[in-house]
């Protein structure tokens, strides 16, 4: 199993239907540029544009990283400047997500270091 995130289409409001199928070519093409034959292994895949990343998983605009991941939303702004210690206005609640400093992605980083404040609370 394999898992390819792409910001293809992210803006676009329309329903893909076909398209959805079709826009992962260019990816699986570029991706068989650096390890050959990758396309032919495929035995299965899904293309989930943003809407349904939304309905199926809650993440606003099908954002897996819970929030744009632009200078104003990063390192002491993220998610906002006083949450961004990974500490809230509610005792023993801290944020540990992929909304949370340094970001989403497969780090566990947020989820690390919500722990360790937690810990040394």
């Amino acid at each position: 199993m394999w898992q390819c995130y792409t910001r293809i289409a992210a803006e676009v409001k329309i329903v893909l239907s076909r398209c959805q199928q079709l826009s992962s070519f260019p990816v699986f093409n570029e991706i068989d540029s650096y390890a050959p034959n990758f396309s032919s292994s495929i035995v299965g895949y899904e293309v989930l544009p943003p809407p349904d990343i939304e309905r199926i998983f809650g993440l606003t605009g099908g954002n897996i990283f819970h929030g744009s991941m632009t200078l104003d939303q990063l390192y002491f702004t993220r998610p906002v400047s006083r949450f961004s210690d990974f500490k809230t206005p509610i005792m023993g609640l801290f944020l540990c997500g992929s909304g949370a400093h340094p970001g989403g992605g497969v780090t566990g980083a947020p989820g690390r270091l919500g722990a360790l404040t937690a810990l040394h609370r």
